[in-house]
């Protein structure tokens, strides 16, 4: 499945750091690391050789491919969840004073800022 573009500009963001304290094979670290130094999600490959090295990591394998298989469903959705807190601002702040609004909205307005940066 392609990366969409906006998935490329993330997955730099969202590196790690070290494995170095891991306590895997350095075999499966490898893997990690290649994937992580190329940017790209593990195939299913990386994730039966991962589960092969390590037969404890069986759950969590199947959960990465669920992630890694609904990455874009699940991105739009976090879209959708920035369309619901300007939906969830504007209709609370029917119910407060204008001295209030100014207060609350900033509060919204900063919320929205932060998401819109996933």
């Amino acid at each position: 499945m392609p990366l969409s573009e906006r998935a490329q500009q993330l997955i730099p963001k969202a590196r790690i750091i070290s494995f170095a304290n891991w306590p895997y094979q350095q075999s499966a670290i490898a893997i990690w690391q290649q994937a992580d130094d190329q940017t790209r999600y593990l195939s299913d490959s990386d994730l039966d050789t991962i589960v092969n090295l390590e037969p404890d990591l069986l759950v969590y394998s199947q959960q990465a491919r669920k992630l890694r298989d609904n990455a874009t469903f699940i991105v739009d959705n976090a879209r959708a969840m920035i369309s619901a807190l300007e939906a969830l601002k504007q209709y609370s702040l029917e119910y407060f004073s204008d001295s209030e609004k100014n207060a609350i909205t900033t509060y919204f307005d900063h919320l929205i800022t932060v998401m819109k940066k996933f």
